[in-house]
């Protein structure tokens, strides 16, 4: 499997390609690329997802937990109300942080 990013391009557009051999010895191979767009409300919500997965959560206490939840939803709220506020270089540059991951 490969995964590459075709120079020129923005870093969050990839290409994924793959290629097999059968037992026989034919040869198949395909591609498709795709862009990764980041959104404000996307990028919280993996957040959580992945704050919420994570064994050190698992091992909280229930108030503990609660408190995480509490502090990802307000970050999460904060967050959508300062990027509509952001010029156009702000948001370009929130764009490459996002995608260059």
């Amino acid at each position: 499997m490969r995964l590459c990013k075709p120079s020129g391009l923005p870093r969050s557009f990839t290409v994924f390609s793959r290629k097999a051999t059968d037992n026989a010895g034919n040869v198949g191979q395909a591609s498709t690329s795709f862009t990764v767009a980041a959104t404000v409300a996307g990028l919280s919500i993996l957040t959580a997802q992945f704050v919420e997965s994570s064994p050190r959560f698992a091992s909280a206490k229930p108030a503990e937990r609660a408190a995480v939840r509490l502090l990802l939803q307000i970050s999460g709220q904060v967050l959508q109300q300062i990027e509509p506020k952001l010029n156009a270089k702000q948001k370009a540059a929130c764009r490459a942080i996002a995608s260059y991951a």
